[in-house]
Protein backbone atom coordinates (compact mmCIF):
# COMPACT_ATOMS: atom_id res chain seq x y z
CA UNK A 1 0.00 0.00 0.00
CA UNK A 2 1.14 3.53 -0.70
CA UNK A 3 -0.19 4.45 2.76
CA UNK A 4 2.29 2.17 4.55
CA UNK A 5 4.55 4.99 5.73
CA UNK A 6 5.66 6.16 9.16
CA UNK A 7 3.80 4.36 11.94
CA UNK A 8 2.04 2.13 9.38
CA UNK A 9 5.23 0.94 7.68
CA UNK A 10 5.87 -2.78 7.86
CA UNK A 11 9.59 -2.01 8.36
CA UNK A 12 8.98 -0.24 11.66
CA UNK A 13 10.69 -2.42 14.28
CA UNK A 14 7.53 -2.98 16.34
CA UNK A 15 5.43 -3.85 13.30
CA UNK A 16 8.09 -5.99 11.64
CA UNK A 17 8.54 -8.28 14.64
CA UNK A 18 4.80 -8.75 15.17
CA UNK A 19 4.12 -9.31 11.46
CA UNK A 20 6.81 -11.99 11.24
CA UNK A 21 5.28 -13.68 14.29
CA UNK A 22 1.83 -13.59 12.65
CA UNK A 23 3.20 -15.12 9.45
CA UNK A 24 5.08 -17.89 11.29
CA UNK A 25 2.11 -18.75 13.51
CA UNK A 26 -0.40 -18.82 10.65
CA UNK A 27 1.95 -20.93 8.53
CA UNK A 28 2.13 -23.48 11.34
CA UNK A 29 -1.63 -23.42 11.97
CA UNK A 30 -2.55 -23.80 8.30
CA UNK A 31 0.02 -26.39 7.28
CA UNK A 32 2.13 -24.10 5.11
CA UNK A 33 5.90 -24.58 5.02
CA UNK A 34 7.55 -21.17 5.21
CA UNK A 35 10.91 -20.93 3.43
CA UNK A 36 11.44 -17.18 3.33
CA UNK A 37 9.98 -13.77 4.10
CA UNK A 38 11.19 -10.49 2.60
CA UNK A 39 9.76 -7.30 4.07
CA UNK A 40 9.73 -4.34 1.66
CA UNK A 41 8.00 -1.81 3.90
CA UNK A 42 4.67 -1.79 2.09
CA UNK A 43 4.48 -5.41 0.92
CA UNK A 44 6.00 -8.83 1.52
CA UNK A 45 7.52 -11.53 -0.63
CA UNK A 46 6.82 -14.99 0.77
CA UNK A 47 8.34 -18.27 -0.31
CA UNK A 48 5.92 -20.96 0.85
CA UNK A 49 4.91 -24.53 0.14
CA UNK A 50 1.30 -25.18 1.13
CA UNK A 51 0.04 -28.72 1.65
CA UNK A 52 -3.06 -27.87 -0.42
CA UNK A 53 -4.82 -25.04 -2.21
CA UNK A 54 -7.28 -24.78 0.67
CA UNK A 55 -4.41 -24.44 3.18
CA UNK A 56 -2.83 -21.69 1.07
CA UNK A 57 -6.07 -19.74 0.81
CA UNK A 58 -6.68 -19.97 4.57
CA UNK A 59 -3.10 -18.83 5.24
CA UNK A 60 -3.27 -15.82 2.91
CA UNK A 61 -6.67 -14.72 4.16
CA UNK A 62 -5.55 -15.00 7.78
CA UNK A 63 -2.28 -13.08 7.42
CA UNK A 64 -3.77 -10.28 5.32
CA UNK A 65 -6.55 -9.65 7.82
CA UNK A 66 -4.33 -9.92 10.89
CA UNK A 67 -1.62 -7.69 9.44
CA UNK A 68 -4.16 -5.04 8.41
CA UNK A 69 -5.68 -5.08 11.89
CA UNK A 70 -2.27 -4.83 13.54
CA UNK A 71 -0.99 -1.93 11.47
CA UNK A 72 -4.19 0.12 11.45
CA UNK A 73 -5.14 -0.63 15.04
CA UNK A 74 -8.60 -1.81 13.95
CA UNK A 75 -10.55 -4.48 15.76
Amino acid sequence: SSLAKGSKSFLRAKNNARIRAIIRKQAQINGVKLYGVANRGNHFHLLVLPRSRKAYLKFVRAITGLIARLVTGAE
